[in-house]
Formats: structure tokens, C-alpha cells, sequence
């Protein structure tokens, strides 16, 4: 007879030397996720019945029996030991430096307790969660998936549920049984707007666009719709935890910042933090020439910025006076004609803005 973990398997009857045979085969004692040897009545181990059967070791002993019965039978011992199985927590295809990784990794006996040590608590503690939510679905060590009650793979909201539902080593000779943790994108915001302190269009918003997680941005605004005659701009990039970073235009600063960012916003369509591409104009250098007419005053070469204001107060010479028409816009002359406030913009977008003041003789009598 043969026996299993204290289990008689199996008995055959025979006569001295003659051959041992078993109804039991190899492919009957084989379980998943166990090996065994089987030790012989002599104590020699094989590692199977049928090399066990072989040879000497297969034949029945000389035992004197007077009956049709053995007062000490011969006992064929099957040892089973557990196959030291793998089990994971994974991340699924993301598309990105985390796709596939393995975040844990543990071994032990077949049908043994898990003892994983990753939890929700500390997913969401990696950097490479923000930004995300995630389930879990659990590969079987043999390739198959656990199941919901319509054979569809089961979703867990967490791992921590996922674990405690499938918390023992699969019984399989190879394979390793996977906890896959499938993370879905969180919508994320970017808004491209004007600075606050910029001489034009300040504080106004050009345009905000929507995406997900490390998506593409792709603003429908160009450098060409920015472009400002007379201003020249920059567009900084404030992330969120404060930083920025100035570049010469739009396209060079998508170009540093090609994706949205991480922000976690759950399953919200809103962001708590968009990006921000803030965009900063500043006033070109311009001139302007002042000249009279009618009076011998030499012209004069004023400078500022576009857009930019001054005030100039002028004496008409000896002999001339201003006249109170044909004056240019923001000019005031005094009563007696003798002296002119100018308060303008003479640098407009143009290279060179002129301003023309008219004089008179006057009358000797």
C-alpha cells in the first residue's frame, strides 16, 4: 500500500518477489502548486511512483505470512511540499514611465496568506498616482482573471478590497498571480492670460483649454494672435507649486511644457490648480520729433515708449506767438498765445510720430 499525509491511497496484493502494481499513477498524486517524492519501504525517495516501482524497491518482501494476510505490509510514503509561489501589485499599460512596473513583489507556499505590505494609503503616497484615480482587476498566477457573475474581469474600486477578496498564493507549478492596478487620467485645465501689470490687455484671459493627465496641451492661440505692434512679450509658465519659468514666446513655452500637469482632482471635471502660461507685454522704444512751423524754433527729438505719455511746455520766441487752432490734439496755448501745453501719446506703433505746433508773427504797430 501507498499512503498520502497519513491517507491510505491506495493497496495491491501480491506474492513474494513477485511485482508490485498500483491502480494509483503518477498523473492521479500530481496537484497544482505541490511537488512530491515517494519513499520506498527501504527509505529511498523518488520522484515518481512509477521510478519508485522499479527495480528491486517494486517487488514484494519476504515476509512470512501464513494467511492471505501481511502481518507487516510494505508502505510506499508520497511526500508533498508546497511550490513557493509569486504574487504582484503592478501598475497596468499607462503610456508612460510607470506603465508595467512592479510595485511589490512577494513569495510563499502554495495556499499560503499574501502578506502584502501596499495598501491604498500608500498608492496614493507615490508621486506617480497624482493625477490619477485607478481599480484593480486580479490576474489568476495562471493567466485567467478573477470574474464578476457575468464572466467579465471583476473591478475593485481599491486594492485594499482586491486583496482582501484573493489574500492566498495560487496553487499552479509556474506563473504569478497579479493585482493590476489601471489608472484612468484626471481632467486637468491651462489657461494662457495676460499679467496683471501688463500695459495692455492686462489681466484678461485669452484662452483656457482642457485635457487629462500628461496629455498634449495644444492652445488654439498663436504667437501670431499675441504679436502686439509696438510691444514686445514674454510667456512664463507658473506650475503649481509656485515656481515659473519665463520663455521668449508661446510656442517655446509649450514646448518646455508640452503636457498637463498632475494635479489630483478625483473624478471632478474642474481643476483646483490649472497651469498657467501668463503672458507679460512690455513697451517698445519709440520717438518723436517736435518741430514748428512758421517760427524760428528749432524741431526737437522727444523719446519714450509706445503707448507712452508726456507733457511738454514750450515759449513761442519773441515776435510769435501760438496760434489756438490747428494745434495738435492735447495741446493747450495760453491766452495770450505766448506759451503751449502739450500732454500726448506722440509714440505710437510706428517707428518715428511727429508733432507739428503752429506759430504766427506777430503784427508790429
Amino acid at each position: 500500500m501507498y499512503k498520502r499525509q497519513g491517507v491510505t491511497l491506495d493497496s495491491a496484493a501480491g506474492v513474494t518477489s513477485g511485482q508490485v502494481s498500483f491502480a494509483t499513477t503518477d498523473s492521479a498524486l500530481d496537484i497544482d502548486g505541490y511537488r512530491y517524492i515517494v519513499k520506498t519501504p527501504n527509505g529511498n525517495t523518488y520522484n515518481t511512483l512509477a521510478s519508485a516501482l522499479t527495480g528491486l524497491t517494486g517487488l514484494y518482501d519476504n515476509t512470512n505470512n501464513a494467511t492471505d494476510s501481511d502481518a507487516a505490509p510494505q508502505t510506499y510514503t508520497v511526500e508533498y511540499s508546497a511550490i513557493t509561489q509569486t504574487a504582484e501589485v503592478v501598475v497596468g499599460e499607462t503610456g508612460d514611465e510607470y506603465s508595467g512596473r512592479v510595485i511589490e513583489e512577494v513569495t510563499g507556499d502554495t495556499g499560503a496568506a499574501l502578506g502584502l505590505k501596499t495598501t491604498d494609503e500608500s498608492l496614493h503616497a507615490m508621486q506617480m498616482t497624482h493625477g490619477y484615480t485607478y481599480n484593480v482587476t486580479v490576474q489568476n498566477a495562471d493567466g485567467t482573471w478573477v470574474t464578476d457573475e457575468t464572466g467579465s474581469p471583476k473591478v475593485y474600486a481599491t486594492l485594499d478590497e482586491a486583496v482582501a477578496d484573493n489574500n492566498s498564493f495560487d496553487a499552479v507549478d509556474t506563473g504569478i498571480k497579479r493585482f493590476v492596478i489601471n489608472p484612468t487620467p484626471s481632467y486637468q485645465e491651462s489657461k494662457l492670460v495676460v499679467s496683471s501689470d501688463s500695459p495692455v490687455s492686462a489681466g484678461s484671459a485669452v484662452e483656457t483649454i482642457s485635457g487629462v493627465t500628461k496629455a498634449p496641451i495644444s492652445y488654439a492661440t498663436t504667437d501670431t494672435d499675441l504679436a502686439v505692434d509696438g510691444y514686445q512679450y514674454n510667456v512664463s509658465i507658473v506650475r503649481p507649486d509656485g515656481t515659473s519659468q519665463a520663455y521668449a514666446n508661446l510656442s517655446a513655452a509649450v514646448a518646455a511644457e508640452a503636457a498637463y500637469d498632475n494635479t489630483d482632482n478625483g473624478d471632478a471635471q474642474s481643476d483646483s490648480s490649472a497651469q498657467s502660461f501668463i503672458v507679460s507685454y512690455k513697451a517698445d522704444y519709440q520717438s518723436a520729433n517736435i518741430s514748428f512751423a512758421d517760427a524760428p524754433m528749432s524741431s526737437i527729438a522727444a523719446a519714450g515708449v509706445t503707448s507712452g505719455v508726456y507733457t511738454s511746455t514750450y515759449t513761442a520766441p519773441e515776435g510769435y506767438y501760438f496760434t489756438a487752432s490747428g494745434q495738435p490734439s492735447g495741446a493747450s496755448v495760453a491766452a495770450d498765445g505766448l506759451s503751449l501745453i502739450h500732454i500726448s501719446e506722440p509714440t505710437r506703433r510706428t517707428p518715428i510720430s511727429y508733432a507739428v505746433f503752429c506759430l504766427k508773427k506777430k503784427k508790429i504797430k
